[in-house]
């Protein structure tokens, strides 16, 4: 997954984190180089129908600064740019939950549920 700092996958590359395992990371502090408090959009280069990934305002995962979750609803060959965390829509492909509050722009924290 390419994570980018504007919204509709534009502006800079953030960073780039493989949808290949199942993991948590902070954005403060991980070896993928991703910044804390920058991301709005990103774009699924590949993966599996059945993974999910969600994106949090706090450091440590909670809720309370805001979620979103991103289910992947079938296979994902061609890259899907999802262009904001901050609003909930689903497709063909994905769907993107945002709950209560935006995110976009304050992600802290990642839960990727990878391959399967």
């Amino acid at each position: 997954m390419a994570f980018y700092e504007g919204n509709n996958a534009s502006q800079n590359l953030d960073c780039v984190i493989p949808f290949s395992a199942s993991y948590t990371l902070k954005m403060k502090s991980n070896s993928y180089g991703c910044s804390n408090d920058e991301i709005k959009s990103a774009r699924i280069i590949k993966a599996k129908a059945g993974t999910s990934f969600m994106l949090t305002g706090h450091p440590d995962g909670d809720f309370k600064e805001g979620r979103t979750t991103v289910e992947i609803l079938r296979d994902i060959t061609l890259p899907v740019v999802i262009p904001s965390f901050n609003s909930s829509y689903i497709n063909s492909d994905v769907k993107v939950t945002n709950y209560t509050r935006a995110v976009g722009g304050k992600i802290s924290f990642a839960d990727v549920k990878g391959a399967r």
